[in-house]
């Protein structure tokens, strides 16, 4: 005797699964790609963070490493600038009355002559770079950085020219000393008016570097 058994049909929703199942794996990826994200840029803040704080310092630190150099000037032209001003408040009459040695060694004191090594590698790094300024995100820092990589360089560049020039005039005394009014090379500088203008800028120079 033969049963007549059936099974009993199943209806399998084909396309309902397959939808589902993509949904999961596109909802599984957005996951995923949020989460990349998302690290990535935790970490790339970290980095720029990093990044800033290294800039700020290797800036400070050029800062630094430059002021030293003009403070050396200001403290090393402290008495010569007085021995200018008292040069330049006598009588040339009076000071030609000195022994000549005497009052050369006073008027190499008041020319002292002083190169200020300023090292720009750092200024034009930060000056002469969007990318850094982008990531340093203070335009407060930025500005004022600015401005004393620039007073700075510019307080260097006038005492080089200044030490340059003194030197210049003189070479001229000792090699022409005809050419000079005076009775020997200490009173040529001093009645020479550049050379007395020279010892009147020590002053201003050293009032600059000070601020």
């Amino acid at each position: 005797m033969r049963l007549n058994i059936r099974p009993p049909r199943i209806n399998v929703p084909v396309k309902s699964s397959f939808w589902k199942q993509l949904g999961m794996m596109v909802l599984g990826t957005t996951i995923s790609l949020m989460f990349t994200v998302t690290v990535a840029a935790i970490l790339d803040a970290k980095h720029r963070a990093a990044d800033r704080r290294l800039t700020s310092m290797m800036v400070i630190s050029a800062i630094g490493d430059n002021s030293e150099v003009l403070q050396g000037f200001f403290e090393m032209t402290g008495h010569s600038d007085s021995v200018a001003q008292w040069l330049l408040s006598r009588p040339v009459e009076e000071l030609e009355m000195l022994p000549e040695d005497e009052l050369e060694a006073l008027v190499e004191k008041g020319l002292a002559m002083f190169a200020a090594n300023y090292d720009d590698t750092y200024e034009k790094i930060f000056s002469n770079n969007y990318g850094t300024w982008k990531n340093l995100r203070n335009r407060k820092f930025i500005g004022t950085v600015g401005i004393c990589f620039a007073l700075m360089r510019n307080s260097a560049e006038q005492m080089n020219q200044w030490s340059d020039d003194c030197e210049r005039l003189c070479i001229a005394i000792r090699t022409h000393p005809d050419d000079y009014p005076g009775i020997n090379y200490p009173s040529r500088c001093l009645r020479n008016p550049e050379i007395r203008y020279a010892l009147q800028q020590l002053n201003r120079h050293r009032y600059l570097v000070s601020y």
